[in-house]
Parts: C-alpha cells; sequence; structure tokens
C-alpha cells in the first residue's frame, strides 16, 4: 500500500490541535481528563471528516480509509479510535500542559520586570 501526504495536514492539524488548546484551557479544571480524551477524539473525527469532505471535493484529500473497517465514507474510521485517544491525552498531558506553564510563566516574569505595580 503506498503511502501519501499533503501540505494540507500541516493545517488540519495546525488547527485541531489549535482548538483543543483552547477546549483545555477553558476546561482542565473542571471536566474529568477521561471525558476531555473523549471530546478531544469527538473533535479529531469531526474535524477530519469535514476537512476530508471538502478536499475530496477538489481530489486532493490524502487520507483513504474505505479497505478498513467502522469507517464513514473512507473519511474517518473507528478503528483508530484508542490511537486517537491515547495521542490526545498523551497531547494534553505533556505538551499543552507544558507549554500553557511556560506561557503564563514567561507572562508573569514579564509583568514583574517591566509593570512593576
Amino acid at each position: 500500500m503506498a503511502c501519501c501526504t499533503s501540505v494540507w495536514s500541516l493545517f488540519i492539524y495546525g488547527v485541531g490541535s489549535l482548538v483543543m488548546e483552547r477546549f483545555y484551557r477553558r476546561y482542565h479544571a473542571t471536566v474529568p481528563l477521561p471525558l476531555r480524551g473523549l471530546c478531544y477524539v469527538a473533535w479529531t473525527y469531526l474535524w477530519e471528516f469535514s476537512t476530508g469532505m471538502l478536499l475530496r471535493q477538489y481530489g486532493a484529500c490524502p487520507w483513504d480509509y474505505t479497505d478498513r473497517n467502522y469507517n464513514l465514507l473512507g473519511l474517518i474510521t473507528l478503528e483508530y479510535f484508542p490511537a486517537w485517544y491515547f495521542a490526545a491525552v498523551l497531547t494534553e498531558q505533556i505538551l499543552m500542559h507544558n507549554l500553557l506553564f511556560v506561557s503564563l510563566y514567561s507572562q508573569d516574569s514579564h509583568n514583574r520586570l517591566y509593570h512593576k505595580g
């Protein structure tokens, strides 16, 4: 089976990650991690399906899951649910949490240096 990718993947997964980060910032203190993981996967499937439909209209969709079980129009497959869930939770716990900490730390340091109140 030949593999391919697309420059659109950068946009698709970049925007998808930004939406997940906003969700994390808003709900990490109130929504339990297992439920956030389900929300991330639901968003991932919705985003992958909708962008795949758009790209398919122009013959530019780089993925096709028609040979997989539990696929929806070949654009998403439930076979990858465990992998998406694990990747989303791992991304949140390692990447988003640490980047948010660095971002807040940097803002706090900047405020203490330049805005002595």
